[in-house]
């Protein structure tokens, strides 16, 4: 009986050991801005606490900036954050024209975060998810005309 026992338990864990990926799966991913807005784009990543820029990124027309990473199953999905270091983003349109500010405070739910097409906010229907592309899968922000259109005049006061 006792050999029994050995030999179901030997078997049992063999198929368990076998069969189950003890790995999480890892998956590469793309964070992509495109620029098809018609102008040059300075986006100022920004801390809305101490007021301070942390990054600046500058795109010109027709361009796009890639942020790649690696997403590890069972783990937060990569987004906007992974890219953005700030809470708040400003964007400078056609060298100091016009602007669009964004903010979402870190942490927060995305229904917290402001205004229709904010960068900040995978959620967004601006966010266009790509899967399965030769690098992985990837989250595109395009930014378009409309958004040039939209933006405030800057008054040679942007920075």
């Amino acid at each position: 009986m006792k050999k029994y026992f050995i030999l179901v338990s030997a078997a049992v864990l063999t198929i368990l050991f076998n069969c189950c990926d003890r790995n999480p799966e890892e998956r590469n991913v793309q964070i992509i801005l495109q620029n098809d807005s018609g102008q040059p784009l300075k986006i100022f990543d920004i801390n809305s606490i101490s007021i301070e820029t942390l990054n600046i990124f500058e795109i010109a027309t027709g361009d796009e900036i890639v942020q790649r990473f690696v997403e590890i199953e069972g783990q937060t999905q990569k987004g906007p954050f992974d890219f953005f270091e700030g809470d708040s983003i400003l964007v400078v349109f056609g060298n100091k024209e016009r602007f669009l500010t964004y903010k979402c405070p870190r942490n927060s739910f995305v229904e917290s975060c402001e205004r229709n097409g904010n960068i900040l906010n995978i959620a967004d229907a601006r966010w266009n998810l790509e899967i399965g592309n030769d690098e992985g899968s990837a989250y595109i922000y395009r930014f378009i005309p409309q958004d040039f259109e939209d933006a405030e005049p800057c008054n040679d006061n942007c920075n």
